[in-house]
């Protein structure tokens, strides 16, 4: 990509989480979102959460994001 004189555009964390940071961090502003679909009917497969950007976990689990995407890249 590189060698064609073209950089790459990552995104960035948004803030999307599993079910389960809840229960490892019980005090991150964690939101459960609609439930917009589920498999047959069945609430453990509904519903995404999202953390809070003015949460301070959000800047460490998106720098910790941007970290993993980056050694995908070479420079």
């Amino acid at each position: 990509m590189y060698e064609l004189g073209m950089t790459p555009v990552l995104p960035a964390f948004s803030g999307n989480v599993p079910a389960a940071l809840k229960r490892v961090f019980p005090s991150a502003k964690i939101s459960r979102l609609g439930n917009w679909f589920t498999v047959n009917s069945d609430t453990r497969w509904c519903c995404t959460y999202l953390l809070d950007a003015t949460d301070p976990l959000f800047i460490e689990i998106g720098k910790a994001f941007i970290e993993q995407q980056l050694k995908g890249i070479v420079i």
